[in-house]
């Protein structure tokens, strides 16, 4: 199974961060690691410039679900891949909750992304009310369900954050992942499947030790180079 570390760098950066942070990471000893860098729309293109090696890529944040049309402000699939992103994330908790993004308009996006060649990142999480009301299981179990349309036909990811762990500190305790992990495996086994939610470099090598985790889909810590470096690293 294939290695991810992807760093969502949200609503963050610009052109000087971006040629700073490249010039910082060390990319060299990550031969074995996918890193996937999804920066600000704008900045696609041109962080996408800068690299030069096989497990170095760019991916977009969000994607529309149509091909074209008039949607003001949004981004369509084929744009993002003209741009020279690979992958897409879809689902994101911070979009379901302030997009009021549903799990159906996530699948009708990843079918989209598939279609243009993009590879879907596709996020589920419990929220902490859930969590402590026992729902999360079937919380998580839904969402797959709605949001991996039986059309994808070819890779996708998926990413588990539970909301109540990112951007927070906080992080759940091994066997809290490592009961998810199992449960996602169990409903779409040979996908690769990333944590997500507070990762740092100081919890990344214990969480590594999780049956089928294929890598993280990192927010804040993603912004140091070094720190980026490090939780890559921990994938080798």
């Amino acid at each position: 199974m294939k290695k991810y570390a992807i760093a969502n760098w949200k609503m963050n950066g610009d052109e000087k961060f971006l040629n700073n942070y490249f010039s910082e990471i060390a990319i060299d000893i990550n031969l074995k690691v996918n890193l996937v860098f999804c920066p600000p729309a704008p900045y696609i293109a041109s962080f996408a410039k800068l690299l030069n090696q096989n497990n170095l890529h760019v991916g977009a944040q969000d994607c529309h679900y149509e091909d074209k049309g008039a949607f003001t402000g949004d981004l369509s699939a084929s744009i993002l891949k003209d741009l020279a992103a690979t992958y897409v994330i879809l689902g994101h908790s911070e979009r379901r909750q302030y997009q009021f993004e549903t799990s159906e308009l996530v699948a009708k996006k990843a079918i989209t992304a598939q279609k243009h060649d993009l590879i879907p990142v596709i996020c589920v999480g419990e929220t902490l009310a859930q969590r402590e009301d026992g729902s999360y299981q079937e919380v998580i179990k839904k969402q797959l369900e709605e949001s991996i349309s039986w059309q994808l036909n070819k890779e996708f990811i998926i990413a588990y954050e539970p909301v109540w762990a990112i951007g927070t500190g906080v992080t759940p305790k091994f066997e809290q992942i490592k009961e998810v992990f199992a449960l996602i495996s169990a409903y779409q086994p040979n996908v690769s499947i990333l944590y997500g939610g507070s990762v740092s470099s100081k919890n990344c090598d214990e969480f590594a030790k999780i049956e089928n985790l294929s890598g993280y889909l990192v927010g804040s810590a993603s912004l140091k180079a070094s720190e980026f470096s490090k939780i890559a690293l921990s994938l080798q």
